[in-house]
């Protein structure tokens, strides 16, 4: 007697496009959507992280367990990243994540997450809000850091000022591979970065802004997450738990600090497809060519949008020559209301392979 065929699962049949909205990160559905994502067939997804201020331990487990599962591919009944993870394939043709509107907390804890992408990740865009407290670091860190190789094929960041103090400290970043790192001043070289084994049911302390301990959470499982160990804690050390962002927890049970070798490996990653930058404020025109020339490597296509203002005086000037020796192998670029010059027509410049300049509401000063 035959029996009867097995119906298509959902991944059999993926829907056309699945949208989900987080708002309320305390509600025990938040586990049930992550469940019902990870299993779901779809040719795209859009994930919208919103909510901004719920700093509760039940908010912050479901915001972890949501995100490991979904950016970084664990299942949720594993929790937090595990020392040989048992990932899975994400069956989505293009899974774009928003991080719009959220708390500092959960920005930081989105970015922790991205830093640790599996190598086959669906995300095929980011959007990134950096209008909050220390913002810039941790999207340094997310974009070029972490344990990760997998590179966003699309980036794009809203809101915020860039100043002379984040691009150093975005520098500082990207050389120690730690999303807060302790800038040097003569007075504390004890610090050291590295590695930190967790043992399966270590306690762990959510760290919220300026390490204000706001609850506690217990490890499911053994894991290996990167750290930093500053004598001036006592017994304390800071770790970066994806899906959790910063947490804290004290060098006891088993609980083992592996510090990192002089001469660490460079990093691989940077954003090398397509970044767009929109009603961002910098210091200065030099912020953004730094800025740049630290988190991409080979970008192709570049988007910076100001806010549209009439008034041509509070615009900033973007140099086309510098823009070349920032981004050498651009070659789509898109200004909205800012005034673009060209200091000097030089080799980099000749050899720019750019094919396509989009100009709206801008003004263009080139050297006769």
């Amino acid at each position: 007697m035959m029996s009867a065929p097995k119906p298509p699962s959902l991944s059999d049949r993926p829907c056309t496009c699945l949208m989900a909205w987080v708002r309320n990160w305390a509600d025990p559905v938040v586990l049930d959507l992550a469940k019902g994502l990870a299993v779901t067939g779809s040719k795209r997804v859009l994930l919208s992280l919103e909510g901004e201020t719920n700093h509760s331990p039940a908010a912050m487990i479901n915001a972890g367990l949501l995100l490991n599962s979904l950016v970084c591919g664990r299942a949720v009944s594993e929790g937090i990243g595990r020392t040989s993870p048992n990932t899975f394939q994400l069956e989505y043709g293009r899974f774009n994540v928003s991080c719009v509107g959220v708390c500092d907390k959960l920005f930081t804890a989105t970015c922790s997450a991205i830093a640790e992408l599996p190598a086959e990740t669906p995300l095929s865009e980011l959007d990134m809000a950096l209008e909050g407290s220390g913002r810039w670091s941790w999207l340094a860190y997310a974009l070029c850091g972490g344990a990760s190789e997998a590179i966003i094929p699309s980036v794009a960041i809203w809101g915020g000022t860039l100043t002379k103090s984040d691009v150093q400290i975005m520098s500082v970043v990207l050389r120690t591979n730690y999303p807060q790192p302790i800038l040097e001043n003569g007075q504390n070289d004890n610090h050291q970065y590295g590695f930190v084994n967790i043992p399966e049911g270590t306690q762990l302390h959510f760290c919220g802004v300026n390490d204000v301990d706001i609850g506690t959470f217990v490890v499911p499982s053994r894991c290996r997450c990167r750290a930093l160990y500053d004598p001036t804690d006592g017994e304390w050390i800071s770790i970066i738990v994806p899906g959790y962002g910063m947490c804290k927890s004290m060098l006891e049970g088993g609980v083992e600090f592996v510090p990192d070798p002089e001469k660490s490996s460079s990093r691989k990653k940077c954003v090398s497809t397509c970044l767009a930058i929109g009603s961002v404020k910098f210091e200065t025109p030099t912020m953004l060519m730094d800025m740049l020339a630290l988190v991409t490597r080979g970008l192709r296509e570049l988007t910076i949008l100001a806010d549209n203002d009439d008034n041509m005086t509070h615009r900033i000037d973007v140099d086309l020559y510098a823009l070349s020796i920032a981004c050498p192998e651009l070659q789509d670029l898109t200004f909205r209301a800012f005034n673009v010059v060209v200091s000097e027509y030089n080799e980099p410049l000749r050899r720019w392979p750019v094919k396509t300049i989009r100009l709206h509401n801008t003004r263009v000063d080139c050297p006769t």
